[in-house]
């Protein structure tokens, strides 16, 4: 009998690398996206694909290892996205599901309530865009 390889959900590999439990909506993104980048509005949406190096955006794991220090996030904070504008990011809070942007000065306003939510408002921007 040959060997049976077998394939680790991105969001399986996500959550290991990161140390966090992802809300089940991004998992379900990372699982069956990915990565997003809707160019009507300049906004990518950090994931994970084959091939993706974990150093480098818009891999979700470079994303918030390159801005943990600088944003001062917590543990269960996770860089998903830059804001159209310098010095604010994205992220998603893995225990409470809620969507912040956090600007570089510390200033943190909720979004949304979970992953679904933005990501319907990006899509719903992104098609008046076009």
């Amino acid at each position: 009998m040959g060997q049976r390889s077998f394939k680790v959900k991105a969001s399986s590999f996500i959550q290991l690398q990161l140390s966090v439990n992802l809300p089940e909506d991004y998992k379900e993104f990372l699982d069956t996206t990915g990565y997003l980048c809707f160019d009507n509005i300049s906004q990518e949406i950090y994931g994970y694909e084959q091939g993706f190096d974990i150093e480098k955006l818009p891999c979700v794991i470079a994303a918030t290892k390159n801005n943990k220090e600088d944003y001062s996030l917590d543990p269960t904070e996770i860089v998903i996205s830059h804001a159209n504008y310098e010095d604010h990011i994205i992220i998603l809070n893995t225990q409470t599901s809620y969507i912040f942007e956090i600007s570089l000065d510390g200033y943190k306003k909720k979004l949304a309530n979970s992953f679904s939510d933005w990501l319907s408002v990006m899509l719903a921007r992104n098609e008046a865009n076009n």
